[in-house]
């Protein structure tokens, strides 16, 4: 979203606005299609990939909950969509990276491993685990199989809106 009097790449505020108009008319078509067809994959790539489909495919309240190693919660606190600004992953092209905390998405350079677990009618997850090194990959697997040390968070999508809704954001402490 261009900011009154800015200018970006040399380009005129309507001539900005435009472009992104255009890609949100791109982005919300692109969306429809996967919930139309229940393809959770593609809607995963479109979700991640446009902050303000995140913003109009997540529950009004996302509930933000530490787990530790054993799974047990830690905390939880309950975030108005509107104020959750701690989205922790971001995709690159191909290549998919873990996002700060503060939900900057260009400081986030930590390769990650994506797991897509679409196995039930009302609840979808997407398991994210940061990787050393260049081994990045992204998988859809019904088995719900991940490695001995298992993900760095899970993001739990709800049935709603004729589509997939962001309900939870879960981040587990691993222990040293």
């Amino acid at each position: 979203m261009a900011l009154a009097g800015a200018v970006s790449l040399g380009l005129p505020i309507a001539v900005q606005d435009a472009a992104a108009s255009v890609a949100d008319s791109s982005a919300q078509e692109d969306i429809g299609k996967a919930c139309a067809t229940q393809n959770f994959d593609s809607f995963v790539e479109i979700f991640v990939s446009s902050p303000e489909i995140r913003q109009a495919y997540s529950s009004p309240t996302i509930a933000y909950t530490l787990r530790g190693g054993d799974h047990r919660v830690l905390s939880t606190r309950k975030i108005s969509a509107k104020d959750y600004t701690m989205f922790p992953i971001r995709v690159d092209g191909v290549r998919w990276y873990s996002a700060d905390e503060s939900g900057d998405k260009s400081a986030g350079s930590t390769p990650i491993n994506v797991k897509v677990h679409d196995d039930l009618d009302t609840i979808s997850t997407i398991d994210w685990t940061r990787t050393p090194g260049d081994t990045q990959r992204r998988q859809s697997d019904p088995s719900g199989d991940q490695s001995d040390s298992g993900p760095d968070g899970r993001l739990v999508f709800k049935a709603g809106k004729g589509c997939w809704l962001l309900s939870e954001d879960i981040r587990f402490v691993k222990q040293g």
